[in-house]
């Protein structure tokens, strides 16, 4: 497919640094936080700028992150840029010296990624063909094309089989963003950060339980209702990094594979369903 050699768009910095932390999506093990992403494609679209991205495993997760951003009108699914970032925390280090508004703009015959707020500017080396993570065997255009040839298969209607057909999740929930967070938030309370989130579906509604007796087990009522729904599953993957800051509701969809010996799976829904992070859960817990 045919790409600009140079791009240029502008976007928000808050909303870029945004974009950038919860596409690395930082868990804690044993103690201490890891990024599951540390690379990514800025791909573009005219007003939009997103990140799809498989997690390093290259199975438990998987998220589509979106804001917005100014380019060429002109811009066509033939020739829309895409701007590779070797290395989020590069360039998070290097946005926090710029303003509120700048411009990227990335030479695919260089390598380069310039930086600009009002009156400073920043070049990083970058590239497509950099790994996508330390001891990968993709690069990171390799890793972006296998993210969003899994994305497909996800909509808001339901997961899309290999056979074409919709499969529906099993219970949706709808819960506010700030009782999500400070549910989840709860796990690193006497700083225990055990990065384990257990969602409990019953007939009186949606608890979710998170930390240990020792430090602290706490357990959130999110929705009083009732409902079919009997289930209980844990996941992981640093959910609540998601949440940070974000208002109005998400949406929980919750997919039952255990006939397949896969378990639940999870597709975490926010800013108006523009974004999502796809979740494995745990098979044993």
């Amino acid at each position: 497919m045919k790409r600009l050699q140079k791009t240029t768009v502008k976007v928000d910095g808050t909303e870029l640094t945004w974009l950038l932390g919860v596409t690395q999506r930082k868990q804690n093990v044993s103690g201490k936080a890891h990024a599951q992403v540390t690379s990514c494609m800025l791909d573009c679209v005219p007003g939009e700028m997103s990140t799809t991205t498989l997690v390093k495993d290259g199975l438990t997760s998987l998220s589509h992150f979106t804001i917005d951003c100014e380019g060429k009108e002109s811009w066509t699914s033939v020739d829309y840029p895409r701007i590779p970032v070797a290395d989020i925390d590069t360039l998070l280090g290097a946005l926090k010296y710029h303003g509120n508004t700048v411009t990227l703009s990335y030479d695919n015959q260089t390598d380069k990624l310039l930086i600009k707020s009002a009156k400073k500017q920043t070049t990083l080396s970058s590239s497509a063909k950099a790994l996508a993570y330390t001891n990968a065997r993709d690069t990171i255009g390799a890793w972006f094309k296998k993210s969003t040839d899994l994305a497909s298969k996800f909509t808001k209607e339901g997961y899309v089989t290999n056979d074409g057909d919709i499969l529906e999740p099993v219970h949706t929930y709808v819960v506010d963003a700030v009782d999500l967070f400070e549910a989840l938030r709860c796990d690193a309370m006497n700083g225990q950060k055990l990065n384990r989130y257990t969602f409990l579906m019953k007939k009186e509604g949606l608890d979710v339980v998170v930390g240990g007796e020792m430090k602290g087990l706490t357990s959130t009522t999110l929705i009083e209702d009732d409902s079919e729904a009997e289930l209980e599953w844990a996941f992981e993957g640093g959910l609540d990094n998601v949440l940070v800051g974000l208002k109005g509701d998400v949406v929980l969809d919750f997919y039952d594979f255990r006939e397949h010996n896969q378990g639940v799976r999870m597709v975490m829904w926010v800013n108006d369903c523009t974004s999502w992070v796809y979740q494995a859960g745990v098979l044993k817990y």
